[in-house]
């Protein structure tokens, strides 16, 4: 960072005296509520920028207070429902929580999120295998209906694919589609990046509350999702990275600390 870069920063901060950064205001914060009522399309910042950094230490502190209020919010309906949440499978190894998982979930799910052909293709091409594999594991379902409803789902992206190759050619037309399709691509990525972590998780007796339990995940997908479309998406990745790290400490010193 240059010297007249870091002088900026400190002083945008106010880490230089005079307040310190509970007083400065959140204006990204007051930034992704707007967001989120209306998703759109729209160029990254540069994350390069004092502020930029200055966006990033207040979103993922907001990621923390998320959390927190999530963690409250799930213990009080728990409570009242009276049941059993489900254990935390396995543990992941630091390097996967840190490095990997950051890595593979903000390519699948929010690489593609800034982008009109990422849109319009491979949100139905993710759509589509998630729909594959609910069927495949329904085990309620005969043979034969699993087989027409993969047949089904498969001709109907095929289909999809070609009608996508013979639109692209005609200006405007995709880019019109896209700002149209992208809220509902946004909010189906941030609630299949919930649900895939339920995956985190086994028993318990949750019945129809067992989505609850990825709550903070789905928040904080949606967090992440903001900051890779403001910012980028190695942002959304070191933000990701800083978030599960952080979290991994504070657990690990916690079950340190109990006797």
């Amino acid at each position: 960072m240059s010297g007249g870069m870091s002088a900026c920063f400190w002083r945008k901060t106010g880490l230089a005296g005079g307040g310190g950064l509970l007083w400065v205001p959140m204006a990204v914060i007051k930034d992704m509520f707007a967001f989120l009522r209306s998703p759109t399309l729209q160029k990254a910042r540069s994350p390069l920028t004092p502020d930029a950094v200055l966006d990033l230490i207040k979103l993922l502190g907001f990621c923390f207070l998320t959390l927190f209020v999530a963690g409250l919010f799930m213990a009080v309906v728990f409570n009242i429902g009276g049941v059993t949440m489900p254990e935390p499978a396995d543990e992941f190894s630091e390097m996967i929580s840190v490095l990997m998982a950051p890595l593979i979930e903000e390519i699948l799910f929010r690489s593609w999120l800034g982008r009109g052909w990422g849109v319009m293709v491979v949100a139905p091409l993710l759509l589509g295998l998630a729909a594959l594999i609910v069927i495949a594991g329904a085990e309620a379902l005969a043979p034969g209906v699993k087989i027409t409803a993969v047949v089904t789902v498969t001709v109907a992206l095929i289909i999809y694919l070609f009608r996508y190759a013979a639109l692209r050619k005609i200006p405007g037309v995709v880019d019109r589609a896209a700002r149209k399709v992208f809220p509902y691509a946004f909010w189906g990525s941030c609630i299949a990046f919930g649900l895939m972590h339920l995956a985190n998780f086994q028993g318990g007796d949750m019945g129809l509350l067992l989505p609850l339990v990825v709550l903070p995940q789905f928040l904080i997908g949606i967090i992440l999702g903001f900051t890779r479309m403001r910012y980028g998406l190695l942002p959304a990745m070191i933000l990701h990275g800083g978030y599960n790290l952080s979290v991994l400490t504070f657990f690990t010193m916690l079950s340190q600390a109990a006797p």
